[in-house]
């Protein structure tokens, strides 16, 4: 889920109001399926992600006053019904996002490139992710 809690926070421009989270254990002893709301000013996200699910997704919803966007990052379509423009290029001519993020982190590891994402921006998306982690947990003791 830290991919897409980056991207949240990369798409709403400030920081996040309020942060819940709800998740199970099923294979280990860390959550395997969890799911997060996040609260950014005018809008939320919602965001799920599972190491048990029976079908392979990746895809996003971020709703907003005037309306919602949705991302399915497998079949790499973008549906907007804000009244705004969203760029968001998910286009199959791009590579897979999750190992190109890995390749360039490796990259920059070993000294042969940069990472695309700053100290920054990394440490806000670990911190929202302790924070649904720790919503997760509450609630799966309870």
């Amino acid at each position: 889920m830290i991919h897409d809690l980056d991207l949240a926070a990369e798409l709403f421009g400030c920081g996040a109001d309020r942060v819940t989270g709800d998740g199970r254990s099923e294979h280990t002893r860390l959550l395997d399926d969890a799911s997060a709301t996040i609260r950014f000013g005018e809008g939320q996200a919602k965001l799920e992600a599972s190491r048990c699910a029976r079908n392979r997704e990746r895809r996003m919803r971020i709703d907003y006053k005037s309306g919602a966007v949705e991302i399915d990052f497998l079949t790499r379509t973008v549906v907007n019904t804000t009244p705004y423009e969203v760029l968001a290029d998910v286009s199959d001519i791009l590579p897979d996002p999750l190992k190109a993020a890995d390749e360039a982190f490796l990259g920059a590891i070993r000294g042969v490139g940069v990472s695309p994402v700053t100290g920054g921006v990394g440490a806000r998306a670990a911190e929202l992710a302790e924070r649904v982690e720790s919503g997760a947990l509450v609630a799966e003791a309870a």
